[in-house]
């Protein structure tokens, strides 16, 4: 009688086999996983960077319109213009930015920390070198965000003394 050999695996080369693929499953799984965990970080970073652009430009827009009668304090500022129509004020509460018109308010930017507006020169006589600052930064990513704008004159005593000081200068 004789004894075929049979062809195929055995239950070790099996095993073995089946090991070698769970080990690289799981760090091919881990590459994956690590790398959409970096994606959605970049992409989240990058709409808050977003947002705080369109913010520093709203609150530029309304800043360097500034007409008319001017409050500050320390974390707001409120104007009745005759650029932007109404009253407006732009005002830090909490970890949010608002924007006031005519009694609404709206909120311009949430999720801040470290907010402050300051003015620069003299500015309720809005001389030429006056300007005003606004800073924050969001509570989970480095780094901060600000903007400084320099309000245009909006008077005729004020557009005539910017007419003498641009000649002055040449």
């Amino acid at each position: 009688m004789s004894h075929s050999r049979c062809h195929g695996f055995t239950l070790i080369e099996l095993i073995a086999s089946l090991v070698l693929l769970g080990i690289i499953a799981v760090f091919g799984g881990m590459f994956v996983v690590q790398g959409m965990e970096g994606y959605i970080f970049s992409k989240k970073n990058s709409e808050k960077a977003l947002k705080a652009q369109i913010a520093l430009d709203r609150i530029a827009l309304e800043l360097r319109n500034l007409n008319g009668t001017v409050s500050f304090d320390p974390t707001s500022y409120t104007s009745i213009e005759s650029e932007l129509s109404g009253t407006r004020s732009i005002t830090h509460s909490g970890d949010s930015i608002f924007i006031g018109v005519d009694g609404d308010s709206y909120t311009l930017i949430d999720e801040i920390s470290n907010y402050s507006l300051s003015i620069n020169g003299t500015f309720p006589n809005q001389d030429l070198n006056s300007s005003i600052s606004v800073t924050f930064d969001y509570a989970d990513m480095p780094g901060g965000y600000s903007i400084t704008v320099v309000p245009r004159l909006q008077s005729e005593t004020q557009r005539e003394a910017s007419r003498w000081y641009f000649e002055k200068q040449e």
